[in-house]
Protein backbone atom coordinates (compact mmCIF):
# COMPACT_ATOMS: atom_id res chain seq x y z
CA UNK A 1 0.00 0.00 0.00
CA UNK A 2 1.48 3.45 -1.11
CA UNK A 3 1.88 5.82 1.57
CA UNK A 4 -0.84 8.48 0.71
CA UNK A 5 0.88 11.09 3.68
CA UNK A 6 -1.98 9.25 5.60
CA UNK A 7 0.04 7.83 8.14
CA UNK A 8 0.39 8.79 11.32
CA UNK A 9 3.15 8.36 14.46
CA UNK A 10 2.89 8.64 17.82
CA UNK A 11 5.70 9.05 19.80
CA UNK A 12 4.29 8.94 23.20
CA UNK A 13 5.17 5.67 25.94
CA UNK A 14 1.41 4.42 25.72
CA UNK A 15 -1.96 5.34 25.25
CA UNK A 16 -5.00 5.51 22.78
CA UNK A 17 -7.14 7.32 20.97
CA UNK A 18 -10.67 7.20 19.71
CA UNK A 19 -11.56 7.81 15.49
CA UNK A 20 -14.97 8.63 14.48
CA UNK A 21 -16.42 10.35 11.32
CA UNK A 22 -13.93 11.46 9.40
CA UNK A 23 -11.29 10.17 11.61
CA UNK A 24 -11.75 6.62 10.89
CA UNK A 25 -9.45 5.15 8.29
CA UNK A 26 -10.44 5.22 4.58
CA UNK A 27 -10.33 1.46 4.64
CA UNK A 28 -6.86 1.01 5.75
CA UNK A 29 -4.34 1.50 8.75
CA UNK A 30 -1.07 -0.11 9.40
CA UNK A 31 1.59 -1.00 11.88
CA UNK A 32 5.39 0.08 11.28
CA UNK A 33 7.88 -1.45 13.30
CA UNK A 34 11.31 -0.84 11.51
CA UNK A 35 11.70 -2.56 8.28
CA UNK A 36 7.83 -4.50 8.93
CA UNK A 37 5.09 -3.23 8.35
CA UNK A 38 1.63 -5.03 8.92
CA UNK A 39 -1.41 -3.49 6.69
CA UNK A 40 -4.86 -4.26 7.75
CA UNK A 41 -8.02 -3.20 5.31
CA UNK A 42 -11.20 -3.34 6.15
CA UNK A 43 -14.29 -2.45 4.49
CA UNK A 44 -15.49 0.60 5.91
CA UNK A 45 -19.37 0.51 5.78
CA UNK A 46 -19.90 -0.90 9.13
CA UNK A 47 -17.37 0.52 10.75
CA UNK A 48 -18.55 3.76 13.19
CA UNK A 49 -15.29 3.92 15.41
CA UNK A 50 -11.50 2.92 15.62
CA UNK A 51 -9.81 2.81 19.09
CA UNK A 52 -5.74 2.69 18.68
CA UNK A 53 -4.11 2.20 21.76
CA UNK A 54 -0.04 1.29 22.62
CA UNK A 55 2.24 0.40 24.93
CA UNK A 56 6.11 0.79 23.77
CA UNK A 57 7.27 -0.63 27.20
CA UNK A 58 5.29 -4.00 27.14
CA UNK A 59 5.33 -3.62 23.06
CA UNK A 60 1.98 -3.95 22.49
CA UNK A 61 -0.77 -2.41 20.15
CA UNK A 62 -4.41 -2.81 19.92
CA UNK A 63 -6.38 -1.64 16.64
CA UNK A 64 -9.93 -2.03 17.82
CA UNK A 65 -13.21 -1.71 15.44
CA UNK A 66 -16.71 -1.12 16.35
CA UNK A 67 -19.62 -1.49 13.89
CA UNK A 68 -22.27 1.09 13.61
CA UNK A 69 -25.70 0.19 15.33
CA UNK A 70 -27.09 -2.17 13.23
CA UNK A 71 -30.68 -3.69 13.79
CA UNK A 72 -31.07 -6.87 12.98
CA UNK A 73 -33.67 -9.68 12.56
CA UNK A 74 -33.22 -12.82 13.68
CA UNK A 75 -30.22 -15.29 11.57
CA UNK A 76 -29.03 -12.00 10.21
CA UNK A 77 -25.36 -10.98 10.94
CA UNK A 78 -22.93 -8.12 10.32
CA UNK A 79 -19.36 -9.36 9.53
CA UNK A 80 -16.13 -6.77 9.21
CA UNK A 81 -13.95 -8.09 6.80
CA UNK A 82 -10.36 -7.45 7.63
CA UNK A 83 -6.92 -8.33 5.32
CA UNK A 84 -3.76 -8.77 6.81
CA UNK A 85 -0.49 -8.09 5.24
CA UNK A 86 2.65 -8.26 6.64
CA UNK A 87 5.19 -6.55 4.26
CA UNK A 88 9.08 -6.10 4.47
CA UNK A 89 9.89 -2.18 4.38
CA UNK A 90 12.94 -0.16 3.13
CA UNK A 91 13.90 2.24 5.96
Amino acid sequence: MADAGLWQQDAAAGGSRWLEGEAVPAGAWALVHGERQLTIEFETEHVAKCLPSWERAGEIVRLDMYGKPTRLNPQQAVRIRQVWTPEARRV
